[in-house]
């Protein structure tokens, strides 16, 4: 696979999974627990500790994972690049 191509993966990766963050990030929807007399109760997390920034969603991964696809391409060119310094 071409480097641009990778990068361009990794790049894409990383905004999708930003993206995806800052829509988690800014729902606050409230947690709603139905009562055994039938009544509901919605409890509000956003002010919690373990509110939605509490909560991973798929962006985490995605960031880390473009993250990393980055860190492997520099590492791949560098270890090449010192492979023709040898040479």
């Amino acid at each position: 696979m071409l480097i641009l191509t990778q990068i361009g993966s990794a790049f894409a990766l990383i905004f999708a999974g930003v993206l995806k963050i800052a829509a988690h990030v800014d729902t606050a929807t409230p947690l709603t627990l139905q009562m055994c007399s039938g009544r509901t109760v919605a409890i509000a997390l956003q002010g919690s500790a373990g509110g939605p920034h509490g909560v991973h969603c798929w962006g985490c991964y995605a960031v880390l994972a473009g993250v990393v696809l980055i860190f492997l391409i520099f590492w791949q060119l560098r270890r090449r690049r010192f492979a023709d310094m040898l040479t």
